[in-house]
């Protein structure tokens, strides 16, 4: 079996009194993409920073491709650790052009090097861009030149720090699209920090949510957004209703019925607008107001239990009732 990509052990970073990354653990195996979300300040960035050999960690160790790179006594360089860095800036050389920005990095011969850069950026559809310099080409062309840049030297994993939010919503859409390809065909993994969950669940295999810089969860994209196990993590991958609950012999009481709970005491119900539906009997409320989404309308519902957003298909208004889809209703921690 192949060693994970990456692992991480324990890993600790503190400025002062303050631990930007608490405890973390967590392991990606090789060839998958794994996205860092959280609220500002939630130690995205210091993880990241800490995987490339930016910053050096406290306490715990780290391992790329199985081999350990950081740790009690031990700090390799980030130029040793086969990865390749794209930042929101992108850093490429104004002085160079496109193709002389992809060989830098590259060693062997110039011809060799040439060549190489030249094939990546054909993959990247930028070859007949090869000999323009960054200030002649656009936001979307310079993202490809940093990615191939990045993936022509054939590194184990790649790190991107807010990659696409300096495009605009269509060329973020096609770059991240061109990104996820490129990184699938060349094999390697890649960790994205980013703030966007709707950019994330499209191109992600794992998603890791950080809080306060501790791990609270790390699955899938489909299973954080179908079984958040906190109001931050249900936040941040959507639109969600919260309301306050109370947790007594195994199960709360919700609007929507009992539902079971793993927890006492106070806690959190929430359900996605989506995943809410009009009825003829149900929860009772009024329709406080009507938002055109593009693809759907979401209703603000006032009721008994506190205002609910819901995805309607239409100009929705007055008095309705409100049902949940069967296991829609998730508990979380107070």
């Amino acid at each position: 079996m192949a060693e994970p990509a990456i692992t991480l052990d324990r890993i600790t970073r503190r400025f002062g009194d303050r631990a930007a990354v608490d405890d973390v653990s967590l392991s990606l195996a090789e060839g998958r993409i794994l996205a860092l979300l959280g609220p500002s300040g939630g130690g995205k960035t210091t993880l990241l920073r800490l995987i490339a050999g930016l910053e050096a960690p406290d306490a715990g160790t780290l391992s790329i491709a199985g081999r350990p790179v950081a740790g009690p006594g031990l700090w390799m360089p980030v130029e040793q650790r086969g990865v390749a860095l794209v930042f929101q800036d992108l850093a490429l050389f104004p002085h160079m052009t496109a193709l002389q920005n992809v060989a830098f990095g590259l060693k062997g011969a110039t011809s060799d090097r040439r060549a190489r850069a030249l094939a990546w950026l054909d993959r990247v559809g930028l070859a007949d861009l090869a000999h323009r310099h960054p200030h002649a080409l656009s936001g979307g062309e310079q993202q490809r030149v940093a990615l191939a840049r990045a993936l022509a030297p054939e590194p184990r994993v790649v790190l991107f720090d807010e990659p696409f939010s300096a495009l605009d919503a269509h060329l973020r859409q096609s770059v991240r699209d061109d990104v996820a390809r490129l990184l699938r065909d060349s094999g390697a993994s890649a960790v994205i920090v980013t703030h966007d969950a709707q950019e994330a669940m499209g191109m992600v295999d794992a998603l890791a949510i950080l809080e306060g810089g501790r791990l609270i969860q790390m699955d899938t994209p489909q299973a954080v957004y179908d079984h958040p196990i906190t109001a931050t993590a249900a936040r941040l991958l959507g639109p969600v209703n919260l309301l306050p609950g109370q947790a007594e012999g195994g199960a709360v009481e919700t609007p929507f019925g009992r539902v079971a709970s793993a927890q006492e005491g106070p806690v959190q119900i929430a359900v996605r607008p989506e995943r809410l539906h009009l009825a003829q009997a149900g929860l009772a409320g009024h329709v406080a107001g009507c938002a055109f989404a593009g693809d759907c309308w979401i209703a603000t519902v006032e009721t008994t239990a506190g205002p609910l957003r819901v995805r309607v298909s239409g100009p929705t208004q007055g008095q309705v009732h409100l049902v949940a889809e069967p296991g829609a209703v998730r508990v979380l921690p107070g």
